[in-house]
This record gives C-alpha cells, sequence and structure tokens, in this order.
C-alpha cells in the first residue's frame, strides 16, 4: 500500500492529470451559461475555481512525494506571494473582509479566486517543466483564441453564438468588450511570438491568425486595449531594432516613436474625416476629449480612488472595496454619466486605493521583477533580441491598457499563465528526482483532498445552485409562474450573491411591476415580494453595513410598501426615513440618496424639508435634470405654484429642458390634486415644448376655463382651431359657452 502513496507509476499518474487539466484551461474561456447569473462571467470563473481546487489536491500528493516537483522558489514566485498577503491584510483591516474575501457573481474577483490564481500559478510553473510543455499550452490557447475570432467576426455580422446578454459592440464569449479586447492582447502577442518563431505554412496561418485577432480588437471599439496595443508594438519594434543584429542602424529605433507621433497628430486632425468615422475603434479614439462623457466619468473616478487612498494611505479601504470609496468620495457631477461603479476604471490607482501604497508597491515589483527576468534570459542568451523585445513590449501593452481599465478572469488567468512561464524560464526550482513521501505525508493528502471537496461544494456549488435558482426565476415575466417559487429558493441559500440575487429577483422585479401596476399583478403579489425584498435587506445590512445600495434598496420598499398601504403609509415612510439616515453618511453628496429622501418627507407631510433637500441636490450640480423634476413633483403635489414656477425659471436659467413625459406626469398630478392653475403652468410648458401641437393648446384652454381665466380659454381655443381645422366646430362651441357663462 506504502507504494501506491509514492511510486514512480503515481507521480506519472499525477503529472499526467495535472498537464490535462492545465492544457484545458484556455478551453474555459469559451464557456458561458444562461443557466448562470452573470453568465460569461461567473461560468468560466466556477469552473475554473473547481479544476484549481482539484489540481490543489492532486498537486499536494505530487509535491510531497517528489521534490523535483515542488514550488519554485524565485523572486517572480515570492513577489506573487507577497503580493496577495498585502491583498489578504488589506482585506482583514479594510471595510468589509467578508466582500473583500468572496467577491460577487458580476465580477467574480475576491480574494478567495485571488488564491486561486495563485494557486494555479504555483501548478503551472512546476508541473510544466519543459519548452514541449509550454508549446503545447500555448497551442491549445491559438486554437481557443481562434474560435473566439470566429465568435467575434460572427457577432459583428449578425450571427450571435451566444444568444443571450447581446450588445452593440463585440464581446465574443465574456459579455463585456472591454474583456474581451484585454484578452485579446494576450492573444495578439502570443500569436506574434509564433509568427517569428515558425516558418513556412505554419507562418502562413499565423498571420492569418494575426490579421483575426486585429479584426476582433478593432470591432469590440475599446480605446484603452487599442491606445495598449499601439504603445506596446511600438516598444517591440523599438527595442527589436535597437537590439537588432546591425547596430548601425540603432538610429531608426525612434522611427516607431515617430510613426506613432504622427498616428496620433494624423487621428486627431482628421477625426471627422468619413473614413475615420467608419471604422468604430477609430471613430472612439478619435472622439477622445475632456468633454466626452466616458473621460469625464473616468477623471471622476480617478479623483476619488486618490481621495479615498490619502484617508487610508498604507492598506487601502480593503481588497475589492472601490464601490464603499466611490461612494464616500462620491462627486454629484456623475450622475447622468455612470453613477454607481465599483472599479476606479484605472487598475493602478484601483490597487492603491483599495490595498494601499504597500499594494501598489508590491503590484509594479512583479512587473518590475518579470522584466528583470527578461533581462537576465537575454543577456544570458536565453531568449533571442526579438523575444526580449516582445516580453518588453508585451508588458507595457498590458501595463497602458490597464491606466484605462481592470482586470478581470481573463486577463488574470493569462497573466500568472505569462510570470508561470517566465519563472520556468529563469530555471528556478528543485531537480532533485527523488520519490519519497513525507512523514504523516498520507494524512496530509487525505486532508488535501477533503479541502477540495468541501471548498468545491462550498464555494462553488452552493452559490451555483442559487444561482440556478434566480436565472430560473428570471425566464418568467412579473410574477407569472413559479416565478415566487424560485425566488424563495434563490435567496434560502446562504451564498455570496445574496445582495444582487436580491436585487434583481425582487428590488428590480417590483419597480417593473410598479410600473404596469394592474397588468395582471395584485397588490398582494407585490406585497409578497416585498416582504421578501426586505427580509433579505435587512439581513444584507446586518452583514454588511458599509454597502449603501442595500439602504436605498430597503428605503425604496419601505416607500413603495406605503404606496400599497394607505392606512399605514406615514409609519413606512418614517421607516424609510430612519434607514436612508442611516446610510447617508456612506454617501453624503449621493442625489438618488436625497430623491428617496424627499420622498420619504413628502410621505410624512414634510414638504418643505423635501423641498428643501431637492434644492440642495439642484445646488450640487445644477446640469442634471432628474433634481429639477422630483422638486416640480413635490411643488404640484403640495399645490405651490411659487415653487412650481421657481424651478420652472431655475430649470430655464441653466438650459434644462422638461420633457414631454415629465410634463405628463407633472400634469396627472396637478389633475388629481385639483390645482388648476398648476394644471395652467404645466400646459404652457407643454405648448412651449411643442407649440403645433392642438391637444395641449385645446387643453390649455380647458385648464384656463376651469380655472375662471375665460380670456387665456378663448385665445388658446382659438389657436387649437388654427392647428387643427376638425377642432374648428367643438372650439367654436366651447367659446360660446365660455362667452354666456361670462354674460
Amino acid at each position: 500500500m506504502s507504494e501506491f502513496w509514492q511510486a514512480k507509476k503515481t507521480v506519472d499518474f499525477l503529472v499526467r492529470g495535472l498537464k490535462i487539466i492545465l492544457y484545458g484551461t484556455p478551453a474555459l474561456f469559451l464557456l458561458a451559461s444562461e443557466y448562470f447569473i452573470y453568465p460569461f462571467v461567473s461560468t468560466k470563473v466556477f469552473v475554473f475555481r473547481i479544476l484549481v481546487e482539484i489540481m490543489a489536491a492532486m498537486y499536494l500528493w505530487l509535491a510531497l512525494i517528489a521534490r523535483e516537483y515542488r514550488p519554485r522558489q524565485g523572486p517572480l514566485s515570492l513577489a506573487l506571494g507577497a503580493y496577495f498577503i498585502i491583498q489578504f491584510l488589506s482585506g482583514v483591516f479594510g471595510v468589509n473582509f467578508y466582500r473583500s474575501w468572496v467577491g460577487n457573481f458580476e465580477r467574480m474577483d475576491g480574494l478567495l479566486t485571488q488564491l486561486h490564481y495563485l494557486v494555479f500559478f504555483i501548478i503551472l510553473s512546476a508541473v510544466l517543466r519543459k519548452k514541449s510543455d509550454w508549446t503545447r499550452f500555448a497551442g491549445v490557447g491559438l486554437i481557443i483564441n481562434v474560435l473566439l475570432f470566429i465568435v467575434a467576426i460572427l457577432q459583428v455580422n449578425g450571427v450571435p453564438i451566444y444568444h443571450f446578454g447581446a450588445t452593440a459592440r463585440v464581446t465574443g464569449s465574456f459579455g463585456n468588450s472591454a474583456y474581451f479586447a484585454s484578452y485579446l492582447i494576450f492573444s495578439i502577442y502570443l500569436g506574434i511570438f509564433f509568427f517569428f518563431r515558425e516558418s513556412g505554412w505554419k507562418k502562413n496561418i499565423l498571420g492569418l491568425y494575426l490579421a483575426l485577432a486585429h479584426i476582433a480588437l478593432f470591432l469590440t471599439q475599446t480605446r484603452g486595449a487599442v491606445i495598449g496595443w499601439a504603445a506596446g508594438l511600438v516598444v517591440f519594434f523599438t527595442l527589436r531594432i535597437w537590439f537588432g543584429a546591425d547596430k548601425r542602424r540603432r538610429g531608426l529605433a525612434l522611427l516607431p516613436v515617430l510613426a506613432l507621433i504622427i498616428g496620433a497628430w494624423g487621428l486627431y486632425t482628421f477625426r471627422d474625416a468619413a473614413a475615420v468615422r467608419k471604422i468604430g475603434a477609430i471613430r472612439r479614439l478619435a472622439s477622445i476629449s475632456i468633454t466626452d462623457g466616458t473621460t469625464i466619468s473616468r477623471l471622476r473616478y480617478w479623483q476619488m480612488a486618490v481621495d479615498g487612498w490619502k484617508e487610508k494611505p498604507l492598506l487601502g479601504w480593503g481588497y475589492g472595496q472601490f464601490e464603499v470609496i466611490s461612494n464616500r468620495y462620491y462627486n454629484p457631477s456623475l450622475y447622468d454619466f455612470e453613477e454607481w461603479t465599483d472599479h476606479a476604471h484605472n487598475y493602478f490607482l484601483d490597487v492603491l486605493s483599495t490595498t494601499g501604497l504597500l499594494g501598489l508597491l508590491a503590484y509594479l515589483a512583479i512587473f518590475s521583477i518579470a522584466i528583470d527576468y527578461a533581462r537576465r534570459n537575454y543577456l544570458e542568451k536565453k531568449i533571442s533580441s526579438l523575444e526580449f523585445a516582445l516580453i518588453i513590449g508585451f508588458l507595457v501593452a498590458y501595463l497602458i491598457q490597464n491606466v484605462f481599465i481592470f482586470d478581470m478572469y481573463a486577463s488574470f488567468v493569462g497573466l500568472f499563465a505569462f510570470f508561470a512561464f517566465l519563472e520556468f524560464s529563469r530555471g528556478n526550482g528543485g531537480e532533485e528526482k527523488k520519490f519519497a513521501l513525507l512523514k504523516n505525508g498520507r494524512y496530509l493528502i487525505w486532508a488535501g483532498f477533503l479541502i477540495a471537496v468541501f471548498a468545491i461544494y462550498r464555494f462553488n456549488f452552493i452559490p451555483m445552485k442559487a444561482g440556478y435558482y434566480a436565472t430560473r426565476a428570471l425566464k418568467y415575466s412579473a410574477l407569472a409562474g413559479d416565478y415566487l417559487g424560485y425566488v424563495k429558493k434563490a435567496i434560502a441559500i446562504p451564498n455570496f450573491g445574496s445582495q444582487e440575487i436580491n436585487y434583481q429577483l425582487t428590488l428590480e422585479r417590483a419597480q417593473f411591476i410598479m410600473d404596469k401596476f394592474g397588468d395582471g399583478v395584485s397588490s398582494e403579489q407585490i406585497a409578497g415580494l416585498l416582504a421578501l425584498a426586505e427580509e433579505q435587506f435587512k439581513f444584507n445590512i446586518a452583514r454588511e453595513p458599509v454597502v449603501l445600495r442595500n439602504y436605498l434598496g430597503l428605503a425604496y420598499v419601505y416607500l413603495t410598501e406605503a404606496k400599497l398601504d394607505s392606512a399605514n403609509a406615514q409609519i413606512l415612510a418614517g421607516k424609510a426615513l430612519d434607514i436612508i439616515n442611516q446610510g447617508e453618511p456612506l454617501s453624503p453628496r449621493r442625489q438618488s440618496l436625497f430623491f428617496l429622501k424627499a420622498e420619504a418627507y413628502n410621505g410624512l407631510n414634510r414638504s418643505d424639508e423635501a423641498l428643501a433637500l431637492l434644492e440642495k441636490t439642484i445646488a450640487l450640480d445644477n446640469s442634471y435634470a432628474d433634481a429639477y423634476i422630483n422638486y416640480a413633483k413635490v411643488a404640484t403635489y403640495i399645490s405651490n405654484r411659487e415653487k412650481l414656477t421657481w424651478v420652472f425659471e431655475e430649470a430655464e436659467k441653466n438650459k434644462i429642458e422638461f420633457s414631454r413625459e415629465d410634463l405628463q406626469n407633472l400634469l396627472n398630478i396637478a389633475v388629481y390634486k385639483k390645482d388648476l392653475w398648476a394644471a395652467v403652468d404645466i400646459y404652457l410648458k407643454l405648448t412651449e415644448l411643442e407649440p403645433d401641437n392642438p391637444r395641449f393648446h385645446s387643453g390649455l384652454a380647458a385648464a384656463y376655463a376651469e380655472a375662471g381665466d375665460s380670456a387665456g380659454a378663448i385665445a388658446a381655443a382659438k389657436r387649437a382651431m388654427e392647428l387643427d381645422p376638425e377642432f374648428v366646430a367643438e372650439g367654436q362651441m366651447f367659446i360660446n359657452n365660455l362667452s354666456r357663462t361670462k354674460k
């Protein structure tokens, strides 16, 4: 029996099994199942984590009996380990360790997943010990990449392979064009590496591969990735010339830089040319400006990240906790752009603000060591000047794109695989081929497999099951079928995605139903849904008191319940106000919080406080319509014509235009409150908005008549008659009746 634990056959079996799984990991990029919530992300990461957990148990066994396969201990391995320790400590001393550890469904990027990437790196660098191993691994990656290029080209031609989560820009199997573009950076440099190594028909095939890769990249229209790609190629060609065989041509090394400068100048100069406007990625590059909405929001995020770091400079707010920072330092000018964000859209600032200066220094140290590895390999003639230039070019491309976006599963797996290859290339690791099981080793092996089984069940199977029930519920419209049954099953399972599931299955569905209220949904049904939402939001607030959305969600539930239960409306409005006041310190300048608070004030008949608060939201940033609209609603509801006139004038002064829908909603409130002069004012705004619409002029005439202004009514009726000949007879009768009434 002892031979089973340590025989060479066992080693060969484990190595072969690990290699098969490792070679298969690139295929995970193709996975996306509609049975997973956030299918393009969670499907891949759940399967990846399960495979890593299986490999970890196998690798522990292998490392215990075969010293040559034990983890490499080079500087890069130590730097990655140190970085993870700092990430972990930032979570421990941060504001929400639970969320730092588990992450969420949308990103699947907690410390738990980061640990899986680190284990993947350790296994990959230790088990793939020959160049032929790495060639096979890369070969599978090239094949998977080709399939993804084809998916992209089919998508742009209206043939989506994935029939869910479609977007206007090409997303491959990632559901997000930026994610796909980041992945393509790895794909392109991998292709370039093999293109220069091969010859003959293989080189021709790789040339076609690179053409498809570049087409896919440009179809994503992702500016950050394209800028990184361009900068990386400039560095690659510059180093290629500088370190080339002919030293006399070093002066030509400036040509790629010059080409980049001329290209950028030409793009800016001819940004309005038809040829530029036709190509999505080029058009988006040319449209970059400080007044562009995306640019404005990104700059605001970067400032929030810096402000957050200043408050917690050493270890930051905790890994993955940028949403807490963005709430605390929220800039009201973001309201109409991207109000909510969980990333700075600059990975360096993400790292700085969430893991502090220690985290950023550790992160940069990893890349410094990677560059040093490449330099040493070149000086020791382990790699050619071309390969050295390619490695540096890739690192530049990757780091430049991270100025504009953030890392996710595909880029993390690619990056850790790249680091594993670099560690292998340095030859750091034991070469002793001795098979001997450590004392008590078999107990460690059993423990490893038991831990793997526990991890697969606890960290993957349970949330996958909850996500499955959630996706089944979302198949139903409104509250049809077994919707509530699946909702109850999903939220009954304790898992890290309960917050997202609660939002999608209860709050967002309740909001949708309230908009369609009366369309086959009873008040009892929606009350039942809101009760589930209330229970879950209370649980989430107790578990994560720093997450603002839970407070706002619970407040919305109370305010919606107040609309359905008039007898207890004020009590429920009071509960909403209390919970909003608890959450307000987390984001003291957020308009959406003030809008809910104003609604709660209104429900408590404290309308003056509601108007004062809404006036504050206008002062925070006077360029967004929602603050004016909400103010006008309250002013109309309390029949305060002076306040309504003020907000109309303030909006006009700040070039804010009420939409037809906004004004008709205000009109409904005025009619409900029987405020005739408010109705007149609103109809006047409607006639200003659509001066040739006879219906609005006839409505204005009726409002004037009801308010007792016959002259105004007659003038409005005559204008309606001028605009619509079919209204002449009715209008004349209306005028005659008014005239008789006056007499």
